[in-house]
């Protein structure tokens, strides 16, 4: 599968039906001024479809560069990792905070960027390059969903 290919079904999906259970049931979550904002997969979240009408963007994604297919690596892979995304979104993102991923019973936590002004194709070429299973997407009604990578 190449970088331009669309998302996959979840029928088509390499990801365990365990693994997206643990991806639909996590909190997401950025800053927004003094206040932390959480999302789910699949509930509005009036803030966030606020902050993408703000920027003008047609939509915005979660994307970290941590646990590259899911796989558990070292911390000091995943900051090194995570430079990298950095480095490439502050060349190729107009506008991106950062975000966080997390196991509400606190199994597990992943830092990412809440990613504004691309457009899904290249979300899912962006999330491939680095390796990810999914994406967590929204359109402007502030609705997130799981985007499939793998």
């Amino acid at each position: 599968m190449n970088d331009d290919s669309p998302e996959v079904s979840e029928d088509q999906t390499a990801i365990t039906p365990e693994v997206l259970d643990a991806y639909r049931g996590a909190h997401y979550s950025f800053k927004l001024a003094c206040q932390t904002v959480e999302f789910r997969i699949g509930q509005t979240c009036a803030p966030l479809a606020a902050l993408i009408a703000q920027h003008r963007s047609p939509s915005a994604f979660c994307i970290t560069a941590w646990n590259p297919l899911g796989q558990e690596v070292s911390r000091e892979q995943n900051d090194a990792a995570q430079d990298i995304l950095l480095a490439t979104l502050h060349n190729e993102a107009p506008t991106f905070l950062p975000a966080s991923g997390y196991d509400p019973n606190g199994t597990w936590a992943e830092p990412g960027f809440l990613v504004f002004g691309l457009t899904r194709a290249q979300a899912v070429a962006l999330g491939r390059r680095f390796r990810q299973n999914a994406l967590v997407w929204s359109e402007p009604d502030g609705v997130p969903e799981l985007l499939l990578l793998r």
